[in-house]
């Protein structure tokens, strides 16, 4: 049997990754992370390995803008489709995230 295809959730709240991985995890592995900045070390060992990013806007650390600019300098945006996850709703967050990839 094919083993899962990974899902990468990246949010400080452990509720939301909770919620997240209990609806997701039947059919696909899920890693998490807390903030952008344990993202970019699972980035970095395991890029290839995950089909998509669920990613967290406002985080401590390394927030969801910083991460994209930085899977756009290693290139891992290209290879991992991203959809952004946040309680904002202002239009220029939303502009950014696209502007991100």
């Amino acid at each position: 049997m094919d083993s899962k295809k990974k899902i990468l959730i990246v949010d400080d709240s452990e509720m939301n990754r909770a919620l997240l991985e209990d609806m997701l995890s039947n059919d696909f592995d899920i890693i998490e992370a807390g903030n952008g900045m344990e993202a970019a070390e699972i980035l970095s060992k395991q890029a290839e390995d995950i089909c998509l990013m669920l990613l967290d806007i406002v985080m401590p650390v390394m927030d969801g803008f910083e991460t994209l600019a930085l899977m756009n300098k290693n290139g891992w945006i290209k290879q991992i489709p991203v959809i952004m996850i946040s309680a904002e709703t202002v239009p220029t967050y939303v502009e950014r995230a696209y502007d991100l990839g």
